[in-house]
């Protein structure tokens, strides 16, 4: 690929699949963002994301298994002359990554996008609209003329809106972060645990070393979440489920036929963090308030349902999708401060897909 002339150096725009510059990209892309309005991501918060791909598969050097997570790039060489795209001998590694954008892949024809991400000293530069192009451009295999693609952003920050409508982006959900104390949610809450005999929740800690990816509840977990989504987010959420700092919940009912799921999320407490994410949060939106109850219950030093946090837990976080009323019966019966309310998009505003009454949270801003 041939670089072209920008007003720090000369830039290109990168796709990055090899394994090796990989492994270390979640530093490199910590340290851009630490210059930027992202700063609070860390290295183990892009491993969280860059990791949630499936892995590769090695066993053929010809067929690298394709990420779900594909991270493009703006590199540099402090030069302003035309040049080609280093090699690894020439040390690609060393370049300055200038921006940054994720996509993910969901399928043949659903694409999401997130975190872009530009170096203060790169802007107005247009390198914001070469990394969507190249991101939106370069998907993993030629789509059919009859196919609809649809490219979705999961959340669209006031400061980017602007430029992503300019693309041809147009707002079709709100997503609302919300925050609580812990010890206030116990206060609050008053759920009646003999209330409903037939309701099982169960808190398991993930990890690779877990056993619950067997588990039929997990298999309903997943299939919860492609009805209400419209995804298969199979890969990533199985990904996700592998770190040490991530649990899973669930609220199933109880007959003879077995347990049926009908409410469940992943809890993400990263290991130096004192809140708790919750999401993605799935399925009857009556059952919220029994679900941050087990939350701020849980025993964080119990070994079965503790987290591996370093921290002590002092906050639940979750980003609403849509849904009113649970945004103020959160805010109004529980207490839960608003954080933000975003806008979601997608292309020429085509339909987000699935069972949106089942989709009540998101599992991360990027990831949707």
């Amino acid at each position: 690929m041939v670089t072209t002339s920008a007003g720090v150096s000369a830039v290109v725009v990168r796709k990055v699949v090899d394994p090796q510059e990989r492994a270390g990209l979640a530093q490199r892309l910590a340290e851009l963002s630490s210059t930027t309005e992202m700063k609070a991501y860390g290295v183990e918060q892009w491993q969280f994301l860059l990791n949630a791909a499936g892995g590769i598969d090695n066993s053929n050097d010809n067929d690298i298994k394709r990420h779900a997570v594909t991270p493009f790039v703006v590199v540099t060489r402090e030069t302003t002359t035309t040049t080609t795209t280093p090699n690894k001998d020439q040390g690609q590694a060393a370049n300055p990554i200038l921006g940054c954008v994720l996509r993910i892949d969901y399928g043949a024809n659903d694409f999401a996008y997130g975190m872009m991400l530009v170096s203060p000293r790169a802007r107005g530069q247009g390198l914001a609209r070469k990394l969507l192009t190249a991101a939106m451009e370069q998907q993993p295999q030629q789509q059919s003329p009859d196919s609809t693609v649809r490219h979705i952003l999961g959340t669209c920050t006031e400061l980017g809106r602007p430029f992503y409508e300019k693309v041809g982006y147009q707002r079709v959900a709100t997503v609302t972060r919300m925050t609580a104390a812990v010890e206030d949610l116990k206060q609050r809450l008053n759920v009646d645990d003999n209330a409903n005999d037939d309701i099982r929740v169960s808190i398991t800690p993930s990890g690779s070393s877990s056993s619950s990816l067997s588990s039929p509840l997990w298999s309903q977990f997943l299939a919860l979440d492609k009805q209400a989504t419209g995804l298969d987010r199979s890969t990533i959420l199985t990904a996700i489920h592998d770190y040490d700092y991530v649990q899973t919940l669930t609220i199933s009912k109880q007959s003879k036929e077995g347990d049926t799921l009908v409410a469940a999320a992943l809890l993400t407490q990263h290991t130096e963090s004192s809140t708790v994410m919750v999401g993605p949060l799935l399925g009857d939106a009556s059952y919220v308030p029994r679900l941050l109850q087990a939350v701020v219950l849980v025993d964080p030093k119990n070994p079965t349902t503790g987290n591996k946090s370093n921290a002590v837990l002092e906050e639940i976080a979750l980003i609403v999708a849509d849904h009113a009323d649970l945004v103020r019966q959160l805010h109004q019966e529980l207490g839960f401060e608003i954080a933000f309310e975003l806008g979601a998009m997608t292309l020429e505003g085509r339909p987000l897909p699935g069972r949106r009454d089942l989709y009540l949270g998101l599992l991360h801003p990027t990831l949707g």
